[in-house]
């Protein structure tokens, strides 16, 4: 599970600060790979909040003991607040679409039965909305992450 902060941009939407929240759930086959099934959540809060959500399958490489990288990819999806004036209340769909990931990681700390590590993610999708013209999202962040082992 981690956690952190960076910066989102959707196609149509002005970019800003979002918090980004990851949960993966691995399986080492050797010492070096694993098998990854996880989420990622982008939030970006504002007028109005852009929700960009991954799901992923994907692998992760350990270089060494005190480094990693994961690529992943996935469905897709964006949400956008509705504004104050709708009657209804709730996200709206931008679009759906497939999207990808990577994240290079330094663990800071380790315990036997786990480790946290410092992060740097980046990914995004590409969708289809309603009116079926292509679109986009993406974020770069840092995060905590803690793993249990």
């Amino acid at each position: 599970m981690g956690i952190g902060a960076g910066y989102s941009v959707a196609q149509g939407e002005t970019g800003g600060v979002s918090v980004v929240g990851l949960a993966d759930l691995g399986w080492f086959f050797t010492d070096r790979f694993a098998v990854l099934l996880g989420a990622t959540l982008t939030t970006r809060f504002g007028d109005p909040d852009i929700h960009h959500t991954l799901f992923r399958v994907g692998i992760e490489y350990r270089l060494d003991a005190r480094h990693y990288l994961r690529l992943s990819a996935g469905p897709s999806i964006v949400t956008r607040g509705k504004d104050e004036t709708s009657s209804s209340e709730g996200f709206e769909t931008i679009g759906t679409g497939e999207g990808a990931q990577i994240v290079a990681g330094v663990p800071a700390a380790f315990w036997r039965w786990g480790e946290l590590s410092f992060q740097i993610v980046a990914g995004g999708g590409l969708h289809r909305g309603d009116d079926d013209e292509a679109s986009y999202a993406g974020f770069v962040a840092t995060c905590l992450e803690f793993a249990v082992r």
